[in-house]
């Protein structure tokens, strides 16, 4: 997996069947396993990082990768995501808070930039959810609540607060 933020200039990507021109202040997606290439004309100052799908779902057999990860990654359609600010603001702040994170190297900045790709896949799941097919989506989870007796146990109160002067 790979995502890519374009700080200043522009730059083309490249894959079989597909191009992409991202200009400063796009990103991307590109999907695992999609062979592609960029140039860039002139000036392109890129940010990248490629990571593996384990640093989002944990695991394999995880929540986190049956219902929003693969879904995804299996969609052999959906080989890249364009990014732009009027209508993926959000997916691109997370995206170019982890890039921060990652370059400032601060103490704890591993577990900074996951929160931050978390936050973006979980937007960039929202917006492609359209394109995945309803085989590869998950069960719909359906909240059972309790029934209420008819004598409910006694409420338990937090303590007064003393009155500020």
């Amino acid at each position: 997996l790979e995502v890519v933020y374009v700080q200043a200039g522009s730059i083309r990507f490249y894959a079989p069947g597909a191009t992409m021109e991202l200009e400063a202040g796009c990103g991307a997606f590109i999907n695992a396993n999609v062979l592609h290439m960029a140039h860039a004309e002139e000036f392109c100052e890129l940010h990248s990082l490629v990571f593996r799908k384990e640093l989002l779902t944990g695991g394999d057999d995880t929540v986190f990768a049956r219902r929003y990860v693969m879904p995804i990654v299996d969609c052999h359609s959906l080989r890249g995501v364009r990014l732009t600010p009027e209508g993926d603001a959000g997916t691109l702040y997370q995206l170019h808070a982890a890039f921060r994170a990652q370059q400032r190297g601060a103490l704890g900045h591993e577990l900074a930039v996951r929160a931050h790709l978390s936050q973006m896949w979980l937007a960039l799941y929202l917006s492609q959810a359209g394109r995945l097919k309803p085989e590869m989506l998950p069960p719909v989870m359906v909240k059972v609540e309790p029934i209420p007796s008819r004598t409910a146990p006694p409420r338990v109160g937090l303590p007064e607060l003393p009155t500020p002067l």
